[in-house]
């Protein structure tokens, strides 16, 4: 009503986004006052850890991670107001070989498929992505990811839900990566 937004003078928070832990400072004065601002500390704060895979179905998704970087490979599941995850591997592999051989040590199958990151270390005369190609030539059912929305868009999407994270011996390493 004209006066200025303030942390005293705002309007009441929206109970079922609290209820959901959907809400959030940062979007709440970006989108509905519309004052600039940066978002603080972690980037996701809604998610919870169990100890075992919901009744629901799952794709792989694979972020590729050469030498510093891991390579994350997770089991993923999303629902309109859920997603789930399981980090199964968290470690560097620079070569399709060992990707495939930890693919089999945590039982990925091949019938799943397993969306990578197209940050491909090894790219081909044509722009095609051989690491992908070396996972589908090893009977996988592995697709380079498609970026026709924005991080920032994504990003929005993860926020708007509980992440539930299983327990296991990479929690810890998933917990880092939020």
């Amino acid at each position: 009503n004209g006066a200025i937004i303030d942390d005293n003078n705002k309007p009441k928070p929206h109970i079922q986004n609290i209820e959901n832990g959907t809400a959030d400072d940062t979007n709440y004065k970006v989108f509905y006052h519309g004052i600039r601002c940066a978002p603080e500390g972690i980037i996701i704060k809604n998610y919870r850890f169990i100890d075992e895979w919901p009744e629901i179905d799952h794709i792989y998704a694979n972020d590729f991670g050469f030498t510093n970087d891991p390579n994350a490979l997770v089991k993923y599941a999303e629902t309109e107001t859920e997603v789930f995850v399981e980090l199964l591997i968290y470690q560097p592999i620079d070569n399709a070989q060992d990707l495939i051989k930890a693919f089999e040590a945590v039982g990925v199958e091949k019938e799943k498929p397993v969306i990578c990151d197209s940050s491909d270390k090894f790219k081909g005369d044509k722009g095609s992505v051989e690491m992908v190609q070396m996972l589908i030539n090893s009977g996988q059912k592995a697709f380079k990811v498609s970026k026709t929305r924005t991080v920032i868009y994504w990003l929005g999407s993860l926020k708007s839900k509980r992440i539930n994270i299983i327990n296991n011996n990479l929690s810890k390493k998933a917990k880092l990566e939020l």
